[in-house]
């Protein structure tokens, strides 16, 4: 029977293959990957003379082991060697197909092989100011950094820019410098000097990514402004009267003014890829820089395939500082990148001036405004209107058609940034916004002022009978406090690749730095058709602060060349300030004004002069960064991938590196409170100027104790080293946010202080070390289906599976083929007939399986050990009348704020897919680290590729088998997650869309779109099919939702015929499985409206919505995979249920125990506990005609989740014709998170009219801060 089984199956796919084949020779390039290779250099033969020789040999070698399938003497598309590299590590890059890359693996010396990978760049606004001066302190010992090399690895350079002009530059160029200055498109060797001395450019990578790309600037040149910036940031020549559109006039200059630069271009406007930029910091060891700035990293890699570890760890040994910016993707925990040990890594803070103008009121007054519109606009003497029928200014027609000539002022109702488009729109005279936050651009000739500001410009306007105004731009305002304070966007630590090690290291000015910009790239707009450049710009950004930290690194090697990266690391961070201008600890800027810890600023804001002399240091070797590596448990090759030697001791592991700072990590979980302790071996080395004798100071982070010993440490003479160890004792299970404190050594002479953070934190996830989980089934559905076969949903007792089996796929697979040997063909008996086929298995939302069974095989198989149940596969439906209103959420209080507007939480929605083109699922504002639980993909299909996820649309599948197998000639219109029909995507748009400026409905409704949850992730599940909508689809979908790790499932449809039992409900079973995972599923309640009882998905364990207001609300607490948790607008009291409950519900139901177990798929239940009442949030009592007069009892038990102790009374409206009582009337609970319980009693009778009358039970705080209501029906029995 098998036999003739698979003869079948080749007579249906042989004519396939060999088509198939026949494409494949032409279709052979499509196949290769870039792979960053890393060899063995010890291997390399003799007889070749280079390791660039070898390297060639053996990719050349590739090509002669891959000829074509159809003729020897014809190869395919050959691989392609990229780069060699030797100095940041050592080994190659190439194009390789599978085939090749398997050859390669064994070839001597082969270590390992990772594709190439996509860079991100830290860029979003500008630095300050870092009190260097020409009298004393790091700049005069330095000589201003004289003949250090700096290597900057990014966009290239715009080198006729005044910043890399070599004025006051020596003629005589270092002669270790082994670097040229590379001809390419309009770039040419005269355009390098004594000041830019070098230029090259690596695009290989980025070709062999995209075959067919044509390259806007082949060379060094910069055509987007990123890596000019960045470059004179670090080490730009002084230029006077320097602006942006006349903000921040005065003489620009770099940090390090008299350093060399050396330019390596990597990253291009067509992509940023891991070999390309591999093959820049390679080239720049071997031309021998000194430092090199990196403002750019790779999210969610280990250190052994982060090519930037991998090569700075080469740059680490020769002496090479390498300055890496943290990533823009702050504020959240764990979402730094460069976190690597032997790198300085660096966040951005906000400096201490501003830009904005002045307003002049026609009785005097004046207010400072922010703004940064790019020109000396006139505006003056103009009418000042304030008139609330347009002074949302959300509309530029209303605006342009109601608003007369002058100043109209925009009140904080609506986001500023869609303001000031409205207002350029409508090309109003000025406007005066009123916001507490900035934007990006000023497009019109606009000020925004405070919220308190406003208070007296509104009093002003609405008193006088002509009120005027005059603005005045480009005013620079120096001196504002509190600053630095730490910019919202820098990435936090701990790092991803490493925790134990605190990350960032330092803080440096980013936010809004005045640096050189590319003159053909648009700095300033004015209105939405004038691009105005400029030779300088503002832009901020971890890569505006990156260069801030190279240019002091150059500095200091300039003062002191004999020192280590370590070294300069340390001095930078030992002396590190942690205070503010005010004199009080850094803040966080975008947090409430909270103090900032050292996971966002690190040590804190860098101190220049003070780092020259830092008294104390911390060093470190490359042996030390080795011991570290081994007790990460990485394999020999891992490590070897990264040392690119075996010179290296892999003996002795320890992760306790001699790094300036401290932090320990706790696991949040609920086992019991368990004391820890962990203890830090340091050494330091005196670098002072003679003996010395410093004292310990400790200040320990909340909640814990920390020790040192010795206390006091005496050096006797200069680079006498001493040791000392430190102790925290701190417990797990902790609560609230990260606790922080440091250690200060203070000399006794008081001419040094050398400070460390310490900080106390929960263990961070690991992110995306695993690979996304996959179902590979592989299905075969003949056309050919008998007439009797229907697909059955099929529920199985998972204990019952045989060891032999050793997944539940094999198990249910191995049942299904054995149900074939009683469908033979009437008229051949060795010819088998259509067999039953498998269309999906389950073992997350469900135990068992779906498939195309006759009534015989369904017959047979109820006779297998651990058959449940088996139901038909149903048609679903669709619910959709028409959208919601307003849900009253606004940006400063309540739930968006509270939630981070939903940020990475998981939406999947079950529907009819996704138009991925939609401009709600594009990604802007959204986070680049995806949470580490999501296993999903974008599945490709029918005009639908992987590219068409993001940040925002992280993931789509589709599920076909059930609609196809339910219509097996069916031809499907659209075989992909593409969305035909509209309902997926206005659903999903509406649970999670992004915002979307000026929509509407042909004009009606315009405004700004956005979701309910603008922040959160999007999954789209497709299962609903213009040909119609089966539960085994739907069930496949809600399986691997659950698998891929969602948090929310969204769901708008039901069965189409009566409402199954629970026990046949898909949904209802599906979504027991979702609700034991912490996984909340949302219903629609359908459209059969107004009749009563025609509800669907009234299921208890799931949130079922109906259209329209409604007189009940929801309160409760939501824990996500993720450990966010959420409070609903804090409701003050919740009613909490467990799985048990539910299950003691559903045997009070009378079902069978197979019944249950179909829903529970476990046996683990207690089972002999029926109770009827649920620990519901709200009552139904219901009667008949025979009842005269009935009481109803319900126990309910609360829990208080407010912030501390609470009385509450209960306060009822009886529904009509109805008593209730309540006992006890009062609850009263001494903490958070204590239960209390009450009874509620209905006393009720028949109503002849049958009419459904309605009241409420509301439990009132006795402050008056929480007000919890239930409902409370007594309604006809249907």
């Amino acid at each position: 029977m098998v036999h003739n089984h698979r003869l079948h199956l080749l007579s249906i796919f042989f004519p396939i293959a060999c088509i198939f084949l026949g494409l494949l020779e032409i279709r052979v390039s499509a196949e290769r990957t870039t792979y960053i290779v890393h060899m063995n250099k010890s291997f390399k033969p003799d007889f070749h003379p280079t390791h660039s020789h070898w390297y060639s040999s053996i990719v050349d070698s590739l090509n002669t082991k891959n000829p074509s399938s159809f003729h020897a003497k014809r190869s395919s598309t050959p691989s392609l060697l990229l780069y060699t590299y030797d100095n940041a590590f050592h080994g190659f890059s190439a194009s390789l197909s599978p085939q090749e890359l398997e050859n390669l693996k064994k070839s001597p010396g082969f270590v390992s092989a990772f594709n190439d990978k996509v860079v991100t760049i830290d860029t979003t606004h500008t630095t300050d100011f870092l009190s260097l001066n020409p009298s004393s302190g790091l700049w005069p010992a330095s000589n201003y950094g004289e003949d250090v090399i700096i290597g900057v690895i990014d966009t290239g350079v715009w080198p006729e820019s005044e910043s890399f002009k070599d004025d006051g530059m020596t003629a005589n160029i270092p002669a270790k410098w082994k670097g040229i200055c590379e001809e390419g498109e309009q770039f040419n060797s005269s355009m390098c000097n004594f000041k830019l001395i070098g230029a090259r450019y690596f695009n290989k990578g980025v070709i062999a990514a995209n075959p067919n790309i044509n390259i806007t600037m082949n060379s060094p040149r910069d055509i987007e402004g990123h890596g000019t910036h960045t470059s004179s940031t670090a080490a730009g020549n002084y230029v006077e009267d320097a602006s942006y559109f006349g903000y921040a006039n005065g003489t620009a200059r770099g940090v390090a003014p008299r350093s060399r630069l050396a330019i390596y271009k990597a990253l291009w406007e067509e992509g940023s890829y891991a070999s390309d930029v591999l093959a820049g910091i390679d080239q720049a060891i071997a031309d021998g820089v000194d430092v090199i700035s990196i403002s750019m990293g790779f999210d969610n890699v280990q250190l052994y395939e982060d090519p930037i570890a991998i090569a700075s760890f080469a740059a680490m040994e020769k002496g090479v500082v390498l300055s890496a910016s943290a990533g823009n993707a702050g504020p959240q925990l764990g979402s730094l990148h460069n976190g690597v040990p032997w790198v300085l890594t660096v966040a951005a803070g906000t400096i201490d001036r501003s830009f904005g103008g002045t307003l002049t009121f026609g009785n005097g007054q004046t207010l400072v405004g922010w703004t940064l519109f790019p020109a000396n606009a006139i505006v003056e003497d103009l009418p000042l209107i304030y008139n609330k029928n347009f002074s949302s200014c959300n509309s530029s027609k209303l605006l342009l058609d109601s608003s007369p000539i002058g100043v109209v002022v925009c009140d904080e109702t609506w986001p500023l940034h869609d303001q000031i488009r409205q207002v350029t729109e409508a090309q109003l005279r000025g406007a005066i916004f009123i916001s507490n936050f900035t934007a990006g651009r000023v497009t019109c000739p606009g000020i925004v002022i405070s919220p308190e500001d406003a208070n007296s410009l509104i009093k002003y306007a609405e008193s006088n009978e002509n009120p005027t105004v005059s603005i005045k731009f480009q005013k620079t305002f120096v001196g504002t406090k509190p600053a630095p304070t730490a910019a919202g966007y820098t990435s936090r630590g701990p790092s991803p690749s490493y925790p134990n090690i605190l990350k960032p290291d330092i803080m440096a000015p980013g936010t809004r730095v005045l640096a050189a910009f590319v003159p053909t790239n648009a700095a300033g707009l004015i209105g939405s058709n004038v691009f105005l450049p400029s030779n300088y710009h503002l832009l901020s950004g971890t890569s505006m602060a990156c260069p801030h930290a190279s240019g002091v690194a150059a500095l200091l090697k300039g003062a002191h060349p004999e020192w280590s990266p370590a070294a300069i690391r340390s001095a930078m961070m030992t002396t590190a300030n942690p205070l503010d201008n005010t004199r009080n600890p850094i803040r966080e800027n975008d947090n409430g004004l909270e103090f900032a810890s050292p996971l966002a600023i690190g040590a804190g804001q860098v101190d220049p002069n003070t780092a020259l002399d830092p008294g104390l240091i911390y060093d470190a070797t490359p042996q030390d960064y080795v011991n570290l590596l081994v007790s990460l448990n990485y394999t020999k090759n891992q490590i070897l991938a990264i040392t690119r030697s075996e010179a290296y001791n892999l003996s002795n592991p320890s992760f306790d590196l001699n790094y300036p700072s401290f932090i320990a990590l706790y696991d949040n979980d609920d086992k019991p409170i368990v004391a820890k302790s962990r203890t830090f071996e340091r050494v330091v080395t005196n670098v002072g100027d003679g003996s010395a004798k410093y004292e310990a100071s400790v200040k320990e982070p909340e909640g814990s104790v920390v020790t040192v010993s010795p206390k006091i440490l005496v050096f006797g003479n200069k680079y006498e080293k001493q040791s000392y160890t430190l102790t925290i004792y701190y417990t797990n299970g902790r609560k609230g946010s990260v606790s922080f404190g440091e250690i200060v050594w203070v000399e006794e002479n008081g001419n040094h202080i050398v400070r460390s953070p310490i900080v106390l934190n929960k263990t961070m996830e690991q992110l995306n070390h695993s690979l996304p989980l996959q179902y590979c089934i592989f299905i075969l559905v003949v056309c050919l289906v008998s007439a009797e076969r229907e697909t059955y949903i099929v529920h199985m007792d998972k204990s019952f599976k045989p060891q032999s089996h050793p997944t539940h796929n094999h198990w249910y697979s191995s049942i299904v083929d054995s149900l074939n040997t009683n469908s033979r063909s009437f008229f051949h008996p060795k010819i088998p007939f259509t067999t039953p086929s498998i269309l999906y298995t389950y073992d997350n939302a469900v135990h068992g399986f779906s498939a195309s069974l006759s009534p015989e095989e369904l017959e047979n198989l109820k006779g297998f050990s651990g058959f449940v149940a088996a139901y038909r596969d149903r048609a679903v439906k669709v619910h959709t009348t028409r959208s919601t209103d307003f849900l009253f959420l606004n940006p400063s209080t309540g739930l968006w704020p509270a939630s981070n507007y939903g940020e990475d939480i998981i939406i999947g929605v079950i529907d009819s897919g996704v138009w991925p083109e939609s401009e709600s699922f594009k990604d802007h504002g959204m986070t680049k680290k995806i949470p580490a639980k999501w296993k999903g993909i974008c599945q490709e299909g029918q005009e639908f590729n992987s590219s068409m996820c993001n940040y925002k649309l992280i993931g789509a599948r589709y599920f076909n088998n059930g609609v196809t197998a339910a219509n097996p000639n069916i031809t499907l219109s659209m075989n992909s997650a593409r969305d035909t029909s509209g309902h997926g995507t206005h659903t999903s748009s509406t649970a999670a869309g992004n915002y979307v400026d000026d929509v509407s409905y042909f004009g009606y409704a315009k405004g700004t779109a956005k979701g309910v949850a603008p922040r959160s992730r999007v999954a789209i599940y497709k299962a609903l099919w213009d040909e119609g909508g089966f539960v085994s689809d739907i069930l496949a979908a809600i399986e691997q939702a659950i698998v891929d790790g969602v948090d929310i499932i969204s769901l708008s449809l039901s069965s189409v015929d009566t409402v199954p039992p629970l026990y046949e409900d898909p949904i209802a079973i599906a979504t027991f499985a979702a609700m034991e995972k912490g996984v909340v599923v949302s219903s629609s309640a359908g459209n059969e409206g107004p009749e009563l009882g025609t509800v669907n998905n009234d299921i208890p364990w799931v949130l079922t919505v109906a259209a329209g207001t409604m007189d009940r609300s929801f309160g409760g607490t939501v824990t996500f995979g993720n450990g966010l948790t959420l409070v609903a607008v804090d409701p003050g009291l919740i009613y909490d249920a467990t799985p048990q409950d539910y299950v003691n519900l559903l045997v009070s139901m009378n079902f069978t125990r197979n019944q249950i177990l179909a829903i529970t798929r476990s046996e683990a239940y207690d089972f002999s506990n029926p109770s009827s009442d649920l620990n519901y949030p709200s009552f139904i009592a219901l009667y008949d005609n025979q009842t005269t007069s009935r009481l109803k009892k319900f126990e309910r038990t609360v829990t208080n989740v407010g912030d501390d102790a609470a009385k509450f009374t209960a306060s009822v409206t009886s529904p009509p014709r109805s008593q209730v009582s309540v006992s006890p009337e009062t609850l009263v609970f001494k903490k958070k998170y204590e239960k209390q319980s009450y009874t509620l009693t209905i006393k009720y009778g028949r109503d002849e009219r049958k009419e459904v009358s309605f009241g409420e039970i509301v439990w009132v705080d006795e402050k008056g801060k929480h007000t919890v209501r239930s409902p409370i029906v007594v309604s006809p029995v249907l």
